[in-house]
């Protein structure tokens, strides 16, 4: 429903100083009628909102400092500098990312001609392909911290095909012996050099490999079992951990182990097997693609801390390297182009506030440069408007969530209703002394719309310090500034 304010009074009743237990605030206002002719309004007398306070004293949770950025590239997409991913890094500055996870597929490349990996007299050598310096430099120089996927092994080594996967992101490790040392000794080498190519002897960027290697290095005999699942994931630390070692003593960081939500059964087994490997790492790696799902987040963060606990992992921290919300939606512009794909994402937010000291960064995993789409102006929202410090929020009615942050200027706050029950909210200001020229910017998502709400609808009142009407339809959010 729309609102038009004419006058408020509220009553606080409180059970102490500081925390209110019940707020009624009454408000004449012109509610839009259903049945009235287009742009009649009906007077209502006295209507009851529900009433969500946050007190701009508190500590809501950590510090949110981590980094939130898009993924880009795939199979040879992020060594293609103008078609693809040179307008989607300008887009990701233009947004204020903060990273970009460079993927590429080693397997499915060499058709490309990039040709980087190398049979020379019978020796596997190594050299830089200009293309992928110069795509690791354009990042770098538009002041984004680059993380580099790089998945699957060139055809010029003997590959343990043995495993068989026939899905697309099928990206098989080398075979056990020469050509896996032969392999592993150019990737240290290669990546390295890559590096300081693109940003000096002393550049490093985020090195992590094959996506998701719990299916896509194959099963023994085509045989997908949880059993052929562990032991891909084994066959991948080992893999991994020489790479991990070197590149960490050249000054690097690096992570691992990428697996999915569909694998969250796994995360506490694989770091046991990271501990039992002795393979130490800067971040733990994960590809969620159940974005807003808090019980993937959880086990996450559990098999996390227990990694902390050993002495040379205590600070490792963790990244979702790749994500997106899949199930519910049509097609994946569904999912980054609606209100309620958009809500999916700021849940997702929200989950990663709850444990910020504990993330470094987390990734979307999209490549459009359609700066009018949702995604982009929810993602550009997010990087400009919220503050380190997170607020408390009570009083949610039930299908409605979100986040206040603040300091001593300014206001963000991010409200959303999951539920099919419309909602006429004021949001309540605790111990704040925000004067009545602060600006209040208020955007809505509905359906696949975003839209500025008039101040006629929902302003700031610095005497009751209230901000009020916000109204939530079913599936619609609101991204509220307040400075």
């Amino acid at each position: 429903m729309g609102f038009t304010s004419k006058k408020l009074s509220c009553l606080f009743v409180a059970s102490s100083v500081l925390s209110l237990t019940f707020v009624a605030c009454q408000k004449k206002a012109f509610i839009d009628s259903p049945q009235a002719k287009p742009g009649a309004q009906t007077l209502v007398t006295s209507a009851t909102f529900p009433v969500i306070v946050t007190d701009l004293s508190s500590n809501g949770g950590p510090d949110i400092t981590y980094k939130r950025g898009m993924s880009a590239g795939g199979n040879g997409g992020f060594t293609d500098l103008n078609t693809a991913n040179k307008p989607s890094i300008d887009i990701d500055t233009l947004v204020h990312m903060g990273i970009v996870n460079g993927i590429r597929n080693l397997y499915k490349e060499p058709q490309l001609g990039n040709g980087e990996f190398y049979l020379d007299g019978g020796v596997y050598k190594t050299r830089e392909s200009a293309d992928y310096t110069d795509m690791m430099a354009y990042v770098l120089n538009h002041h984004l911290e680059l993380m580099n996927q790089i998945g699957g092994t060139p055809t010029i080594y003997p590959l343990a095909t043995q495993y068989l996967d026939t899905a697309g992101d099928y990206v098989p490790l080398p075979t056990v012996g020469a050509s896996m040392s032969a392999f592993q000794q150019n990737f240290i080498v290669w990546a390295s050099k890559a590096d300081s190519i693109a940003g000096g002897a002393n550049y490093h960027s985020i090195w992590i490999a094959h996506q998701e290697p719990a299916h896509t290095l194959g099963y023994l005999n085509g045989l997908e079992t949880d059993a052929a699942k562990l032991t891909n994931i084994g066959r991948f630390i080992r893999y991994w951990k020489p790479i991990a070692a070197a590149l960490r003593a050249k000054g690097a960081r690096v992570g691992g182990v990428q697996n999915n939500s569909a694998n969250s059964i796994f995360y506490q087994a694989t770091v046991d097997s990271l501990v039992n490997n002795q393979v130490d790492l800067d971040f733990l790696t994960f590809q969620f693609y159940d974005w807003g799902n808090r019980s993937d987040l959880d086990a996450a963060i559990a098999s996390l801390k227990s990694y902390r606990t050993h002495p040379n992992t205590a600070n490792t921290k963790m990244i979702v390297d790749r994500g997106m919300w899949l199930g519910g939606f049509a097609s994946k512009m569904d999912c980054i182009n609606t209100s309620k794909g958009l809500i999916t994402y700021l849940q997702g937010e929200r989950n990663y506030m709850d444990y910020a000291d504990l993330i470094y960064a987390h990734i979307y995993d999209d490549q459009h440069t359609d700066t009018t789409l949702m995604e982009f102006k929810v993602c550009a929202w997010l990087n400009k408007n919220v503050l380190p410090k997170r607020r408390t929020l009570t009083g949610l009615p039930a299908g409605v969530d979100g986040f206040v942050t603040s300091n001593s200027t300014k206001l963000s706050a991010a409200l959303w209703n999951s539920s099919t029950t419309p909602q006429n909210l004021t949001l309540q200001l605790n111990n704040t002394s925000f004067p009545q020229s602060k600006t209040l910017t208020v955007m809505k998502g509905t359906d696949s719309v975003y839209r500025a709400v008039p101040l006629s609808q929902t302003s700031w009142n610095s005497t009751s310090k209230t901000i009020s009407v916000i109204n939530l339809k079913a599936y619609e959010f609101v991204l509220i500034t307040l400075q």
